[in-house]
């Protein structure tokens, strides 16, 4: 989740056999990371474990994370990009996986009360997918499908009372 000048990242592993470490990654960009934090691994667990991360580096804008996990052996591996974006005027949209394969969970954060539309197009401005509802509270989490949607890049655009919000890129495999 996201708001003016911090991002708390939360995440749960099911289980754990080896886990060193957590180190939390940021980019610009979504292409260049770099390591922001660390959070050091339970090691060996069959019980889920939930682990947080404050950004307290955060201005307006986009910003996309990943974890890289580090095994006591040596092993490493990435998770999905997560992406934040950030208003001044207090508007935060996270939206995850990036890429997605058969769901996006877009959630939105804002202090106003309306009618919430994701849309999802093309780069050439082609209607893919949209969705609407109403909103009247402080923050909706919205689950798009799209297992019918090809792959290739998209734009998600979000607006609140007609009014555009943001507009991402989302990537389909």
């Amino acid at each position: 989740t996201g708001i003016a000048g911090l991002s708390r990242l939360t995440w749960a592993t099911s289980g754990e056999y080896l886990n060193d470490r957590f180190e939390v990654e940021k980019s610009e960009d979504g292409n260049n990371f770099h390591q922001i934090g660390m959070v050091p691994g339970v090691g060996n667990s069959e019980k889920e474990q939930v682990y947080q991360f404050v950004d307290k580096q955060v201005g307006s804008g986009q910003s996309f994370y990943r974890l890289r996990q580090v095994s006591k052996d040596g092993n490493i591996s990435y998770s999905n990009i997560v992406v934040v974006n950030i208003e001044a005027n207090g508007k935060s949209i996270r939206f995850f996986p990036n890429p997605v394969k058969d769901f996006a969970t877009v959630t939105i954060t804002n202090s106003e009360k309306g009618r919430v539309g994701i849309a999802l197009y093309t780069l050439d401005g082609k209607l893919v997918k949209m969705q609407q509802m109403m909103k009247d509270v402080n923050s909706i989490s919205v689950s798009v499908d799209t297992r019918a949607i090809d792959q290739g890049v998209y734009m998600l655009k979000v607006t609140l009372n007609d009014t555009f919000i943001e507009t991402s890129k989302i990537i389909k495999n």
